[in-house]
């Protein structure tokens, strides 16, 4: 089998006395380092890529052992009778080295009834409360599933109905009875993308925490987000104008990926904020 020593520490002693490379033995074959290199990257850390020339049948039985230790190989010929072996190792440590969080803005069609602009439109100028403005979308939705001719303002003018909607909650019956039942509204995306060896220990994603909904502070403190990152996301609103919903950030994409090749997990989790019902989900203020 292939090993660090058998390549690392012979080649680089060969590579950095400038006398030349001596053969080595890899496996059972000899084989004869032409050079090596070594690659820092954020995302895969430390690579080490090692030359080697030999017979095609000493380079094809190297290959494979470097595959049966997990590390990438590849052969090239160059049309010449001594074909290259190519071998990447990854770097054996264990410890977590790369972190990278995204902030971005998606857009959604959010329900007009549960638009933070509505609902506050209608409690400043109408000066509903939370069980009025659900009273009035009954109503409102009423009156639009019912024939044409029945509506909010025929109802203003029906002996038999004792109503008088005020200007605000006709603007919003204008705007359903236009067809605008959804409002386009931004909607902040936060993800963390973190590479690691296959032997790491810590703290890895868990599924529990899809049920979860977190406010700003609380997240920035249970996921050590960093100051820089933390200073880009807007502090929630103190309250927010529906009783049992509190404004928080719920996890959304939750992702693991194993690569054997190069002994790396990659771990992908996204948390969207939103307006989220604290019945529902477990809020974390």
């Amino acid at each position: 089998m292939l090993s660090n020593n058998a390549y690392g520490s012979a080649g680089v002693a060969q590579y950095g006395t400038g006398v030349g490379f001596d053969w080595i033995n890899l496996g059972g074959n000899v084989l004869q380092p032409v050079s090596q290199e070594v690659t820092n990257d954020p995302y895969d850390g430390t690579m080490r890529v090692f030359r080697f020339r030999g017979t095609v049948l000493s380079v094809n039985y190297a290959a494979a052992q470097a595959l049966a230790n997990g590390w990438q190989s590849r052969i090239e010929t160059n049309g010449t009778p001594w074909p290259e072996l190519i071998v990447t190792q990854p770097d054996p440590g264990s410890s977590e080295y790369t972190i990278v969080w995204e902030f971005d803005i998606e857009f959604k069609q959010q329900d007009i009834w549960v638009n933070l602009g509505i609902l506050n439109y209608l409690q400043a100028t109408a000066g509903l409360s939370t069980s009025e403005i659900l009273d009035l979308r009954h109503s409102f939705n009423g009156y639009l599933e019912q024939n044409t001719k029945y509506s909010a303002v025929a109802a203003m003018t029906d002996p038999s109905e004792d109503l008088l909607y005020s200007s605000a909650e006709m603007a919003i019956y204008q705007l359903l009875s236009m067809g605008c039942q959804y409002i386009e509204v931004a909607q902040p995306v936060l993800s963390r993308k973190r590479t690691y060896d296959i032997a790491y220990t810590g703290p890895a994603m868990s599924t529990l925490n899809t049920q979860t909904i977190w406010s700003t502070s609380a997240l920035v403190s249970a996921f050590s987000i960093p100051t820089a990152t933390a200073d880009q996301i807007e502090a929630d609103p103190i309250t927010t104008p529906v009783s049992n919903f509190a404004y928080g950030w719920k996890q959304r994409k939750n992702r693991r990926t194993i690569i054997p090749a190069k002994n790396k997990i990659t771990e992908e989790l996204d948390w969207v904020w939103d307006q989220w019902s604290t019945i529902g989900y477990n809020y974390i203020p």
